[in-house]
């Protein structure tokens, strides 16, 4: 391809992409400050609020495995089961918007289905992972999934407007009194039928040459020990730790705050949807930074680490800070070390895990299939971790009265930064034990990433169409782009900027 040839930037490829986790983020935001007031004003419990929770991650992580299988089986085609995963989505949002015309164990069961069904959607993410790794090559997915989590972000700061929105809803609407809490559901369908018709007609599949083999599919299809095998590896083990970790502890958080910031200062939705606003701006702000360590030589694991204390420090002050009739500077003040730790340990562990698995002998080849391993083991937290939070750790009003410290959450809290500090101790191990997966920093793999963007390797056989394709998406996500040049005598090629 000549260096100089303008090649249209084919923002369609990435648009349904960030359209999905836009909804997903929205529809987070709209749903955690309030979900614990419509669950207890239908005439639910604290602990069936767990129990709803932890639903949806649970119905996320039965069914990523099932829409992975449907798009290998189908030949890495995604518009069905996207379109079934969104559809499912909505029906959902239908069931949680007509859980209000009951109330008792009618309502709060249609509400459990609702989120069932609406985790059962956003599985939906394990196929923007695969869609991407068919467009560019592995080494990019950090800057893909970067890229995609600001979009999140962005919805994560849209959510309370929203919400903001809806705190005045009165009115009529096919029979339903909407109220700010089953106005929600109207709004999870209104966005899935949006995403539904915007990749119906917007998602391109991948071309014939960027798919899977179907003997690379056998392959994996022949060896379930692989999972045992990776999980024996240390540098691996400690990967998914700190994943699991991450969002065993955001449970704390998601579970928590809502009933603990009504109790402790009595705020209602509005006010606690305007502080997830607040960390959406500075997870924003965080990701800035961490593109910047990067750019600066930090290693990925050098920032895992710096998240791990961070994490640590955020939780245990949780703990102590989240007391009846707190300041609310002493009330938030914590939350701000939890949330500043999430792009530490988002994209540079998912590096790390990337590069264990690409020098094992075992996993090489099968880096789609660990990505979702990874992407599961976070769902497990996500499903296992509200349900005893709710149980164990959250106290009720009455509760709080009556104890000596007047402590929202009980000394089982201190799980969390426990667990973090364990992590960090595993990832000083696997630094030092694996020195091959973590000491390259991004200045040290950029040549290694570039050459692998367009496969320079002599003799290759590169399809014209497939280099135009990465060059475009690489051009959208700003990374530096190389040229290779072979001259007519066949001498070794040379990499040029473009």
């Amino acid at each position: 391809m000549a260096e100089d040839e303008e090649v249209p930037v084919p923002y369609k490829l990435l648009l349904p992409q960030a359209l999905v986790g836009l909804v997903d983020s929205i529809s987070f935001m709209i749903i955690a400050p309030s979900l614990i007031f419509y669950v207890l004003q239908q005439g639910g419990t604290k602990e069936q609020y767990g129990i709803i929770l932890s639903a949806f991650s649970f119905s996320s992580f039965l069914l990523k495995p099932v829409l992975g299988m449907w798009s290998d089986r189908a030949g890495n085609k995604f518009r069905a089961p996207y379109l079934a995963s969104i559809f499912v989505a909505m029906l959902g949002g239908a069931l949680y918007l007509i859980a209000s015309l009951w109330t008792g164990n009618v309502s709060i069961t249609l509400i459990l289905l609702g989120r069932l069904l609406g985790g059962a959607g956003a599985a939906n993410s394990t196929l923007g992972f695969t869609y991407i790794a068919q467009v560019i090559p592995k080494e990019h997915m950090t800057k893909a999934n970067s890229l995609l989590s600001m979009v999140r972000i962005a919805g994560m700061m849209v959510g309370p407007a929203v919400n903001g929105l809806l705190g005045n809803v009165n009115a009529k609407f096919l029979g339903l009194t909407l109220d700010p809490f089953n106005s929600v559901g109207l709004v999870l369908i209104c966005s899935n039928l949006l995403g539904y018709f915007v990749l119906y007609f917007m998602l391109e599949e991948p071309p014939e040459a960027q798919r899977h083999s179907k003997e690379i599919s056998a392959v994996a299809d022949n060896h379930p020990g692989i999972f045992v095998k990776a999980l024996a590896q240390m540098d691996i083990l400690i990967a998914l730790l700190v994943v699991f970790g991450l969002n065993a502890n955001f449970q704390l958080l998601e579970t928590g705050l809502a009933p603990a910031a009504s109790d402790a200062l009595g705020w209602v939705t509005t006010t606690i949807s305007a502080l997830f606003a607040g960390n959406a701006v500075l997870i924003l702000f965080a990701f800035i930074a961490t593109f910047k360590l990067s750019a600066m030589g930090v290693k990925d694991i050098q920032m895992i680490k710096i998240g791990l204390l961070m994490s640590a420090i955020g939780y245990g002050l949780i703990y102590q800070c989240w007391r009846h009739d707190v300041s609310e500077l002493e009330f938030v003040f914590p939350i701000l070390f939890c949330t500043l730790s999430y792009p530490f340990l988002g994209a540079p562990t998912r590096s790390v895990f990337t590069v264990a698995v690409a020098n094992s002998e075992t996993l090489a080849g099968h880096q789609g299939t660990m990505q979702a391993l990874m992407s599961m083991t976070a769902s497990v937290a996500g499903f296992a971790a509200p349900d005893l939070i709710a149980a164990y750790i959250l106290r009720s009003p009455d509760e709080v009265a009556d104890s000596d410290d007047e402590r929202e959450l009980t000394y089982y809290a201190l799980f969390a930064p426990i667990l973090s500090l364990i992590t960090y101790f595993g990832v000083v191990y696997v630094e030092f034990a694996y020195p091959e997966v973590t000491c390259k920093t991004p200045a040290e793999t950029e040549v290694e990433e570039q050459q692998a963007l367009l496969g320079n390797a002599e003799g290759d056989d590169v399809d014209p169409g497939m280099v135009a394709d990465r060059r475009n998406i690489v051009t959208l996500m700003h990374i530096p782009q190389v040229s290779f040049h072979h001259d007519i005598d066949d001498k070794p090629s040379t990499i040029s900027k473009i």
